[in-house]
This record gives C-alpha cells, structure tokens and sequence, in this order.
C-alpha cells in the first residue's frame, strides 16, 4: 500500500512522548489527487503519524507533512496537519467498520504489531483516496503567500522530470505548544525538537542505505 525504504526497519517508528504512537515514511512518489478535478502530482518524503485516542468518534488520528531530508514542511493539501487530518465522516466509518477499537486491551491483542499495521495501511489507503476539500485547512492556509498549488504550478512542474517540491515551494513547520487535533496534544518545544530530528534521521539513514 506504501513504499519505504527496506532498511527502515518495521516501515513505521514509536514515539514515546506525546506526539503520537507511532509515523510512517513513504518513499517519494507521484499519484493522483482530487481536489475540485484531477492533479497528477509529485510528493518528496510523506510522513503519516498515527496517535491513539480515547475518543469514541475519533479513536486514532492521521497527520500527513513533507520533508526532502533537510527539514520538515507542512503539506499544501487541504484537509491536513502535522497530526491530524480530515478524512470525513465517510473515512471515519470505513475506519471503525474494520477495526476494533478498544485500546485498553491493545497491549493484550494477539499479533498487535500486524493488527497495527494492517490499520495503517487502511487508512493511509483512505487518504491517497480521498475527495480533498477545504473543510480543514491548517497545513493549507501556511501557503497564502506561496501559489504552489492554485495557479497549478504544482502540476505543471509534476510533468518535469524527476521534479519534486523542494525548500524554495514548500513551508517549514515551526513548533507550536499545541497543534489542533481533537484530542488536543500539548507539548514541549524539546519533544517537537527530538521529534524532528528523529524523522530526519531515519529519512536520511535510508537514503545513506541504498
């Protein structure tokens, strides 16, 4: 469902602080987004984190950024956030349909780690899927000052070959002591800090490992 290099081992990496269980790098790629029509558009390093909730409606929250390796960007879709996303209603059902959620029992669940990995792969299936709309625009509404995305720029230079957006397109991600979710995450500047650079590190340590 997802591409990573081999070398990160698991596909995916714990976070023990309060940012989120766990994040997932996906190589960079090209796929078909849909927002108001069809884009054809090319993506460096995804990050998707996943953070586990007590929260009936919401019991796990996705976020989605951009990084090339040198630093870590907010994502110019709609409907995004360092941690957390849109993915409707409609994906929030899909979501509790097929999984379980009673994570007071999670560290008791047979094959947890394939349990979690089947889930992640859902929902990151979910979001390459989705319907994009403005309903949720924290990533988004850093790039009033950037056309990336509305004079299709974006697409156009997908069509370039091996063009991806890099440092001078897309907008760094700076800490905030809480970013929005529904759960509503509080932490610390050093937390974000070791978060960064741990995404980083591992970007980094599978392009040095190729």
């Amino acid at each position: 469902m997802y591409d990573v290099p081999l070398e990160l081992e698991e596909k995916s990496y714990m976070m023990d602080f309060k940012l989120g269980s766990h994040f997932v790098i996906q190589k960079p790629c090209r796929r078909i987004i849909y927002f108001r029509q069809q884009y054809y558009l090319s993506f460096p390093y995804c990050i998707f984190t996943f953070r586990y909730t007590s929260l009936i409606n919401h019991p796990v929250e996705m976020g989605f950024f951009l990084s090339d390796g040198k630093e870590i960007y907010h994502s110019p879709l709609p409907n995004t956030s360092p941690f957390y996303c849109c993915i409707g209603e409609g994906g929030n059902e899909q979501v509790k349909a097929n999984f379980k959620f009673d994570w007071a029992e999670k560290g008791r669940l047979e094959n947890e780690k394939e349990y979690l990995k089947k889930l992640t792969d859902f929902m990151i299936s979910i979001f390459w899927a989705s319907k994009f709309n403005t309903e949720y625009r924290y990533s988004r509404d850093k790039y009033c000052d950037k056309k990336l995305f509305e004079t299709f720029s974006w697409d156009e230079k997908t069509k370039e070959k091996d063009w991806v957006p890099g440092e001078e397109d897309l907008v760094p991600i700076e800490y905030v002591k809480q970013f929005p979710c529904y759960g509503g995450v509080t932490f610390s500047e050093t937390d974000f800090k070791l978060f960064r650079e741990k995404v980083l590190k591992q970007i980094n340590f599978g392009k040095d490992s190729k």
